[in-house]
Formats: structure tokens, sequence, C-alpha cells
């Protein structure tokens, strides 16, 4: 998938290019306003996609949790929920628990 680690400094790598291209392009005399005001808003979106894909962190791990959890109601169709240990550090004991019901109004 693209909305990995290596798509997002992709993205942010891309990003620290248009700025830095766009602060010496700023500084020269004939230095066209409309561009650097365009170049600015795009830089902004930019970085707002950024943003928005970095909270997606776990995407790639949570598509291998989703091919497990079909896996596992194709062999057993009575299941009526998962649980699931999602480490985000390699050691530790404090877990916090999330009781995610989709059909609960």
């Amino acid at each position: 998938m693209i909305i990995t680690k290596d798509g997002l400094a992709l993205l942010d790598k891309s990003i620290e290019v248009i700025n830095d291209d766009l602060i010496k392009y700023a500084k020269l005399p004939e230095a066209n306003e409309f561009f650097i005001k365009k170049q600015n808003a795009l830089l902004k979106d930019l970085r707002a996609s950024y943003n928005y894909f970095e909270q997606l962190r776990y995407f790639d791990s949570w598509l291998e949790i989703e091919k497990t959890m079909k896996e596992l109601q194709r062999r057993d169709s009575e299941l009526c929920g998962h649980q699931i240990d999602f480490w985000i550090k390699p050691a530790g004991i404090n877990f916090s628990r999330i009781n995610f019901n989709p059909f609960a109004q």
C-alpha cells in the first residue's frame, strides 16, 4: 500500500522540497506573487494530506488483521467477534481495551 511509512516519507520529502524551492523562488526580484500564493495553497493541502494519512500508520497491519478475521469467520460462521492484542511497542504490559460494535445504535 502507498499509505505506509515509505509513502509518508516520500510525501514528507516532497513537501520539504517544494517548500524549500518556493522559499528560494520567493527571494527572487521577479518572483510572481500569484504563483507563490498558489504554491502555498498547494503546500497547505499537501500538509493536510500528510497529517490525514499519518493517522493511518497501522493501515497495512489492519489490512492483515482483516484478512485473518475473514479467514477465521470463513472457518467458523458462528463467530460474533474477535479479540485482538495489537502491540504498538515491542514490550510492555499496559494495554487499553477498545470495545467496538458497529451495530450498536
